[in-house]
């Protein structure tokens, strides 16, 4: 089983929900796994907050990964991959940055 929560507390993603679930599920497809993944699109003031509560670090950044996987409270057969945070005002001023689509 393959599935893919969506999450947006910014006001426009810029691709649908379903685009981003179809990405995650060809990525766990191609690495032949199974599970849950749940993608955060957030804003830039969430993104610095998380970035200083768990790196330590000052200023927002593009993407945060938390696996699910990890630490002594996995039980046997979860399939939760853990959670994706995207900073959508980071990733667009990225895109611009480098010259690339934005999607």
């Amino acid at each position: 089983m393959r599935a893919c929560e969506v999450y947006q507390t910014v006001k426009s993603i810029g691709l649908s929900k379903k685009a981003i679930q179809d990405i995650v599920f060809f990525t766990l497809k191609t690495v032949k796994k199974d599970g849950m993944v749940s993608v955060h699109c957030i804003g830039d003031t969430r993104m610095q907050t998380l970035n200083a509560r768990y790196r330590g670090k000052k200023g927002t950044t593009d993407v945060l990964s938390f696996a699910a996987q990890e630490g002594p409270f996995i039980m046997p057969g979860d399939i939760d991959w853990g959670d994706i945070f995207i900073s959508i005002p980071q990733i667009r001023r990225q895109a611009k940055e480098y010259g690339v689509s934005y999607k």
